[in-house]
């Protein structure tokens, strides 16, 4: 049977048919999840190792080393880099394509947990390492800065509970604290006063590790019953810390930590300066979960501020820095008004040329066509984002097309004296061919689209899906349900002789032109072929971009460089300078408020965590809202900042469109030697200097901060019974402080940490520094540092790596400027995009007390 011919018969049936697409398409739309970007996997993870203290030599042979040699055997990766710096070793691992997809990513970062955790001999003071499965959900939703004159601790709390509160907003998966500077508490020892004691700072450590502690002894039987046996030697306040007995001497008097140290409550010492508007700040970063409504979860952000701040209000300022859902309603309202418009120029045509009841039956395929579509992006897991809504206006007016020419058709056998089913069938039938062809060719144009590979196949994989869908629906409404519509309630207009007469003038002029055409056949197919070569001339002197310079957000970021070694302190006041001139020279109806971070850059999604950079991102109003465009704003304060005294150099960048598709050049340099390299690099810059267009050229390698060696003496050592790894171990101490234990206040853990008295080493020169005195094992005496060790300074070079690497770069750099090793080329700038977002967010949450914060999803 003709499946036409059955479904115009079948009246109730189109009809529970289109009731339920609408119910069930309304549904799927206001239900499906709306976020920026698609849900994709970049077939990668990452490991993340922090160690604090350890140069990115240790890194590289202690850390990064060891865990490439142990997960380099899974048969799932294929590529895998490494960049050791100080502090931090970042591993990022790129998996075969077909074995990372969405589904399996969590599971080969599982198998990467499970293989590190065999490695036996990773240093007992670095981090355990963190590994994350990169995809687009690692991104935060929104970004809040908060910003107060309170004192530091009560600042703590209301950024806490503000952070709880974001907490519980349907779904957001962790509301992380950027900048926050936990508690501690120090014990700082008089160097002089330990002597005096013949006292080390070890046996300060060992005395606090053994008292602060809850032992469990058993349980005893006290009649009938059984009790918990339990010996409790925890502190209960800090003040206790002063009473605690070190040694007794030979007069059986206690020396306590009071008679030789200064306890105090105080705060860790800071690895970002976060100020707003001049005022310090915090950053609260919302993190979403997979599939969620970003729409929605920005809804849910600004009424929990507008909750905190009718209490805290005149206690803070809270500022929305990142909020994608602007760009996400945009688009959303471009679909909507293209398709408003759309469905009002078919009625409009169609009401004129063929009455209004085929116009409305026409009309009818948009809206069904796309509700369809809606319900299978429901059941694939597809969300509506950027690339998804692309999609669909893109093919928006195409997909009227085989309606109006199904419904033409039966019109025309409707005008011939047919009834109307008859028609309905003739019609549909007699042209099912044609729009079948037609319907398949479209779809053939756009399948293409998924065998493009990477993480750009990852993010377009979406159009083809979309767009097919979006064919075959409005293929099913043109062949089952229209000509039911048709044959049910169509109805032939009387002619009307004007627009006849009018017509026969058109197809007279038409005739004459295909007319002329098919006599003078050489001159059609010269001046066709002169238009299409006159097409690709003006192609070549068109820009191509792959993602447009657009105003997604409403932001550009300002990085400054200070010379290596700056202190952080100092690169936060240079940044105050650069608010000031940017506040002055951008028009301040523009300009909503601006945030420095000293400490941190960010260069293509990628942030960089050293004291001598830092960034001001100036947040501006929507493009709606400002006449002056992001780069009207750039230019204006370019020169004005370039010019500030003490800068080594400035980039402004502002964030783009899409997927992190790294550098538009990019170029690497690999070799064994740096002298040779850095030549190579200076004649390749000179070359990108030349070319049209390239600006910032620029390469990594820089010069480190300068370096104080203390090289310990092992001959003198030896006479004290004294190994160099002791040494090594006081001079940290000494310095850096020592965590000895941790004191609990309710919930909150903080650490406590020996180290000699500050003062004592800034104020003392270099040849001075002879450090806390330490008791030989075979005398009775005691003997200073200074006379094991002898120092010296030096300009470190760029960090060890087994392989160099200096990266020339144009208009953006994407590589680190400290050190890298690669076991293969990892060449995809994306990798190190966004695999290197996630490691700096390591690194604050690496510190951070609270435990129930953190998570890896």
């Amino acid at each position: 049977m003709n499946p036409i011919r059955f479904m115009i018969g079948q009246r109730v049936l189109v009809r529970l048919t289109l009731i339920t697409l609408i119910v069930v398409g309304v549904h799927a739309w206001r239900t499906l999840p709306r976020a920026l970007d698609p849900e994709a996997s970049f077939h990668a993870a990452l490991v993340s190792t922090l160690w604090t203290g350890a140069s990115p030599r240790e890194v590289e042979q202690f850390v990064t080393k060891p865990i490439e040699d142990e997960i380099k055997d899974i048969t799932e990766i294929r590529k895998i880099r490494s960049r050791s710096t100080e502090n931090l070793s970042v591993i990022f691992v790129e998996f075969e394509p077909d074995e990372a997809g969405l589904e399996d990513l969590d599971r080969l970062a599982q198998d990467l947990r499970t293989e590190i955790n065999k490695i036996p001999d990773l240093p007992e003071d670095c981090e355990q390492p963190d590994v994350l499965p990169l995809e687009v959900a690692i991104w935060p939703a929104t970004i809040i800065s908060i910003a107060t004159a309170l004192p530091q601790d009560e600042f703590k709390k209301i950024a806490e509970t503000l952070a709880d509160d974001l907490e519980t907003v349907e779904g957001v998966a962790q509301a992380e604290i950027r900048g926050l500077r936990e508690r501690e508490i120090w014990v700082e020892v008089d160097p002089d006063r330990l002597q005096v004691y013949r006292l080390t700072l070890g046996q300060v450590v060992g005395a606090i590790r053994l008292r602060n502690r809850n032992l469990t002894a058993g349980d005893v039987t006290v009649g009938t019953e059984e009790a918990l046996v339990r010996s409790l030697g925890e502190f209960r306040a800090p003040r206790e810390i002063e009473d605690l007995i070190i040694v007794r001497d030979g007069d059986g008097r206690a020396v306590r930590v009071r008679d030789l140290a200064r306890v105090r409550m105080t705060h860790e010492e800071p690895r970002h300066i976060v100020r707003q508007d001049g005022v310090r700040a915090y950053q609260i970063w919302v993190m979403r979960r997979k599939e969620s409504n970003v729409v929605a979860i920005l809804e849910g952000v600004r009424q929990t501020l507008r909750e905190f701040e009718s209490v805290h209000g005149h206690e803070i300022a809270t500022e929305i820095i990142l909020d994608t859902s602007h760009a996400i309603r945009r688009t959303v309202n471009i679909l909507r008004n293209n398709a408003a418009f759309g469905l009002v120029f078919v009625l409009a045509t169609l009401t004129a040329l063929l009455g209004w009841r085929s116009a409305a039956f026409t009309m009818i395929g948009i809206p069904v066509s796309f509700l369809a579509t809606f319900v299978i992006m429901k059941v694939t897991g597809i969300t509506i984002n950027g690339v998804s809504l692309f999609g669909l206006i893109l093919i928006l007016g195409i997909l009227v097309d085989d309606a109006i020419i199904v419904v033409e058709n039966v019109y025309r056998y409707m005008e011939l004296g047919y009834p109307r089913r008859e028609a309905a069938h003739m019609g549909a039938t007699e042209v099912a061919g044609p729009v079948l062809a037609s319907i398949l060719t479209n779809c053939a144009a756009f399948l293409p689209l998924l065998l493009v590979g990477g993480l750009i196949g990852e993010f377009m994989r979406e159009i083809p899906i979309v767009v097919c869908v979006a064919f075959t629906a409005s293929m099913f409404d043109c062949f089952f349900l229209l000509p039911c519509h048709v044959a049910d309630f169509g109805k032939v207009r009387p002619r009307n002789r004007e627009k006849s007469r009018f017509f026969r003038q058109v197809r007279r002029a038409y005739l004459r032109l295909m007319t002329t055409a098919l006599r003078h056949r050489l001159a059609t197919v010269v001046i066709a072929v002169g238009a299409l070569s006159s097409a690709l001339v003006l192609l070549k002197l068109t820009r191509i971009e792959f993602f447009p310079n657009s105003e997604a957000f409403a932001k550009f970021d300002v990085l400054v460089w200070l010379p290596p070694g700056t202190r952080l302190e100092e690169t936060d006041r240079m940044l105050q300078e650069v608010r000031k001139v940017c506040a002055a020279h951008l028009p301040e109806e523009d300009i909503k408020t601006m945030l420095s971070i000293a400490g941190q850059i960010e260069i293509n999604y990628e942030p960089q965590s050293l004291s001598h950079v830092g960034m001001v991102n100036v947040i501006c109003r929507e493009r709606e809202e400002r006449d002056r465009s992001i780069d009207d704003l750039i230019d204006r304060v370019r020169r004005p900042v370039e010019t500030l005294p003490g800068i080594d150099r400035v980039r402004f960048e502002k964030r783009l469109e899409g997927p992190p598709t790294g550098l538009p050049v990019d170029i690497t340099i690999r070799g064994t030697e740096y002298a040779p390299m850095l030549e190579l690099a200076e004649r390749v810059k000179e070359v990108l200097h030349g070319i049209p267009g390239v600006v910032d050229v620029q390469d990594d390698y820089e010069l480190g901060k300068e370096q104080i060696r203390i090289l310990p003496d092992e001959e003198k050592a030896r006479l004290f019974g004294l190994s160099a790894g002791e040494i090594q171990a006081a001079v940290h101490t000494a310095f850096e402080g020592l965590v000895a234990s941790e004191y609990h206040d309710e919930d909150e853990e903080i650490e406590i940490r020996v180290r000699p008295t500050v003062s004592n080493w800034e104020t003392s020169p270099l040849s001075t520094l002879a450090g806390p005195r330490y008791r030989s094992r075979n005398s009775a005496g005691s003997r200073s540092r200074a006379t094991l060790t002898s120092f010296e300074g030096s300009t470190a070079s760029v960090p060890l790596a087994s392989r160099p690497i200096s990266r020339p770069t144009g208009h953006r750099t994407g590589a680190s400027p400290r050190s890298s090793k690669s076991m293969t080329r990892f060449d995809k700038p994306w990798a190190a995009s966004w695999a290197t977002i996630r490691a700096a967010r390591f690194v604050s949450v690496a510190r951070t007390k609270r435990t129930e914060r953190r998570s890896v999803r």
